[in-house]
């Protein structure tokens, strides 16, 4: 159970990495968007405009245009995608506490993807315009009864259309296909944190939980101290082994003081004894091998194990005992650590 927990946190971590390289850029999209009319439509492609300034000739022209509703239904359809709308275009951030799980996340994606959709259906619609106001203008010329405003609006209808279907075309397939890939990522992401929670683990500590465990813990550093004070605090200790009174003084000044170095010992065997409070979970790997260890430095880490005249000799032998012991089993688990990573 413990391995597959560690295979979480580092499979999340290498996910959460990729999720980060792969990250929208909101400021990318709205620089994608920035030809899109905001609040409202050019008056060309505006049903009102349209019937309102077509002339009763034209609606007496035997041929219907069909631009009249065409441009009903663009307006609809810019309703969606216009500027009270548009922080739909955004990728939704799997990294947001507001999921609380990979269907959350799938639904939120799902409705900002309609967005995009919604626009490359309003680009569609602005070319069957582009089209249906072509087909008026030419026809409306040769008319003998419609007036020449009227087929002057038909054609500013066509190029309105044509330029802003030119200056949107081929957005949204690019954006679709990115947020389609960036998904896959996410997804991958989110499931993993939903198996996290299974396990009991807190997903939003999973990051600092993998920064303990490979900056801190196994990275070396407690093999390092206890290297150093095995060879250096050991000796000044064991001179004053006979005489307990100055072993005791010397004692809690180097091992128990605020200062003291010993502390970087006692501060990761902390972090091993909070861990399950800290992200809900035992310890990765056992530590059957050093609990007593642990609770010892933690004494000694928080004053509230001391050395005095009586104890001293007693205290400097479980210090050095300790310490070997809390050093054997760091070398014992940063080679299984570095092994896990590998897989």
């Amino acid at each position: 159970m413990k391995k597959t927990i560690l295979l979480l946190i580092l499979f999340s971590s290498a996910i959460f990495l990729c999720a980060q390289k792969n990250k929208i850029d909101d400021a990318d999209i709205w620089d994608a968007l920035k030809d899109l009319p905001k609040k409202k439509l050019p008056k060309e492609l505006t049903e009102k405009n349209w019937k309102k300034n077509k002339s009763k000739w034209a609606k007496l022209f035997k041929k219907k245009t069909g631009l009249t509703k065409a441009l009903k239904k663009l307006e609809d359809t810019f309703e969606k995608i216009s500027d009270k709308n548009r922080k739909n275009f955004l990728y939704p951030d799997p990294h947001n506490k507001k999921y609380t799980s990979s269907e959350d996340f799938q639904k939120m994606y799902l409705e900002k993807y309609d967005t995009w959709k919604q626009l490359a259906k309003f680009i569609k619609q602005l070319k069957t315009i582009e089209e249906l106001a072509e087909e008026a203008h030419e026809n409306f010329k040769k008319s003998k009864i419609v007036p020449k405003k009227t087929t002057a609006l038909a054609k500013k209808v066509q190029e309105e259309a044509k330029e802003l279907h030119d200056k949107l075309e081929g957005i949204p397939k690019k954006w679709k296909k990115k947020f389609s890939k960036t998904k896959e990522i996410s997804m991958e992401h989110l499931m993993i944190v939903d198996d996290i929670k299974k396990s009991g683990i807190k997903p939003d500590q999973v990051q600092n939980a993998l920064f303990l465990l490979d900056k801190v813990i196994f990275n070396g550093a407690i093999e390092g101290v206890c290297d150093t004070y095995l060879s250096n605090i050991v000796p000044q200790l064991e001179e004053k082994r006979s005489s307990p009174e100055e072993l005791a003084e010397l004692f809690n000044k180097i091992v128990v003081g605020k200062d003291a170095g010993s502390r970087k010992i006692s501060q990761n065997t902390s972090n091993i004894r909070s861990w399950k409070d800290k992200f809900g979970k035992d310890f990765i790997y056992s530590t059957d091998e050093i609990k007593d260890e642990i609770e010892l430095f933690h004494g000694w880490g928080g004053n509230t194990r001391t050395a005095t005249k009586d104890n001293a000799v007693s205290e400097l032998d479980a210090y050095i005992k300790g310490v070997k012991n809390v050093q054997k089993w760091a070398k014992k688990y940063k080679k299984q650590w570095e092994e896990d990573k590998k897989k």
